[in-house]
């Protein structure tokens, strides 16, 4: 599977900067996104990694008769007819301003923030396995309460297919109630409370 990505944000550059690694960071909108840079920033990253924000969009296509009836996003959204371009502008700006938000929370690192449309978990794995870096970032859930969404379901597909290591960042249960999420996420228990020894499994 090929993947067409797009680099739509890059930060500066950095005087003697050699790159020791590559790490993806796989981001969506949700908390546990943030939380999963957040990590990385304040406990992984080094000086020297050259760190790759990837967010993919879903993809529109039209459906129905000849001009299109309706348009639907490869996430199940369903849009009135007409709207593709304008969906397509949407899906590149609202990339943009995720990929700027956690930018911003990598400050003093070297990133590209690249954007991507249609299935996060097919695109993700395909993206990583194409560049194959040293490691791959997820967060532990992503926004869509049903799917898991674009983090969730995705973590552990790519689990299974990455052919780098994948690093979940799991917050612990101290962190999760200061995330303010969902309280269902909340009450979903698990003996990997501790984000470390989670990772280190997964890493395993």
């Amino acid at each position: 599977m090929t993947v067409e990505t797009t680099v739509l944000i890059s930060s500066a550059d950095l005087e003697g900067f050699e790159v020791n690694r590559t790490v993806v960071i796989a981001v969506d909108s949700s908390k546990y996104s943030e939380y999963a840079v957040k990590w990385a920033a304040s406990k992984f990253l080094t000086a020297n990694d050259q760190v790759i924000l990837l967010n993919v969009q879903p993809v529109y296509s039209f459906g129905g008769a000849a001009s299109g009836d309706i348009v639907a996003s490869s996430n199940g959204d369903i849009f009135a007819p007409g709207a593709t371009e304008k969906l397509q502008e949407l899906s590149k700006s609202t990339s943009l301003e995720i990929l700027t938000k956690y930018a911003d929370l990598l400050q003093g690192f070297k990133y590209d923030g690249v954007y991507a449309l249609g299935d996060a978990k097919d695109v993700i794995v395909a993206k990583v396995n194409a560049i194959s870096p040293d490691l791959l970032i997820v967060g532990s859930r992503g926004n869509d309460v049903l799917s898991r969404s674009v983090i969730g379901s995705v973590s552990d597909y790519c689990v299974h297919h990455v052919h780098s290591p994948v690093l979940i960042a799991k917050p612990k249960t101290d962190e999760l109630e200061a995330m303010d999420v969902p309280k269902h996420h909340k009450a979903q228990s698990s003996i990997f409370n501790n984000a470390d020894i989670y990772v280190a499994l997964q890493l395993a």
